[in-house]
């Protein structure tokens, strides 16, 4: 029977990675073409993000505001997702450099080998209250998947099943194949969401009882509001003090058109 979690954030993606901006920059200098870009949380401001670019053989590091609603560059457009920002930035005709020279940001790096955490349904390392907190305003059969906060190397799937309830099931990852103890597993991820899309999954919560339940829409990390990134720009500022200060002012060459 399926174990449930323990208490304790195409082309068309924005793709956010937990990464440092010294990661960022290496991911995009050696796998990535000009025009490739990631959004990374900022590492000297809290609650701040940043995009990353590959630029004319060089990375950039823009700075996006975060008003605690409204992400923003440089107090232009507003937009309440990172996924509505990108869109309108991306054909590289307003943003530009104190040279003249027009930055353009056109595709989402994803990682090779790990091209499941680039799924929009999935939500990184956010905490089980975060991911309750996301899925409360959802209607049932909402979902995402996030990183387990006390085990390595597992997942959580996370599902609206109630008025007021959130179920967390375990995905387990073993030999290279994930699975949520039924009998079924798959070789990543995504094979593993599409399956239950289609198929009921029953899951023995505490008290003894059988849910039944299915996953009906996922929750999108491009729909993520700006008062979601906060907590993991704080945990990155603890664990790379001044790492961003220099990258970050390169951005303030830059100007809105």
């Amino acid at each position: 029977m399926i174990k449930m979690s323990k208490k304790r954030p195409q082309t068309k993606g924005t793709c956010f990675l937990d990464v440092s901006a010294e990661e960022a920059q290496n991911l995009l200098m050696t796998q990535g073409k000009d025009g490739s870009f990631v959004i990374r949380p900022s590492e000297t401001e809290s609650g701040n993000i940043s995009l990353s670019v590959r630029h004319k053989g060089s990375v950039l590091h823009i700075k996006i505001q975060n008003t605690g609603e409204l992400f923003d560059l440089y107090g232009g457009e507003q937009f309440s997702s990172l996924f509505d920002l990108v869109e309108y930035y991306k054909d590289g005709e307003k943003l530009r450099l104190q040279d003249g020279d027009f930055i353009c940001f056109s595709q989402p790096f994803f990682l090779n080998t790990t091209s499941d955490r680039c799924e929009r349904w999935f939500h990184g390392g956010i905490t089980s209250v975060a991911a309750k907190e996301k899925l409360k305003v959802q209607s049932e059969g909402s979902f995402l998947v996030r990183e387990s906060q006390t085990m390595e190397e597992t997942f959580v799937l996370s599902v609206k099943t109630g008025p007021e309830d959130v179920t967390e099931v375990i995905i387990n990852k073993t030999k290279g194949r994930y699975d949520i103890g039924d009998g079924s597993s798959f070789k990543d991820l995504t094979n593993l969401i599409d399956h239950y899309r289609k198929k009921e999954i029953t899951a023995m919560m505490q008290n003894k009882t059988k849910l039944n339940f299915t996953l009906k829409k996922a929750v999108n990390l491009g729909e993520i509001l700006a008062s979601d990134i906060p907590t993991r720009a704080s945990e990155l500022m603890k664990q790379f003090p001044g790492h961003d200060k220099a990258r970050d002012g390169e951005t303030e060459a830059a100007s809105r058109i």
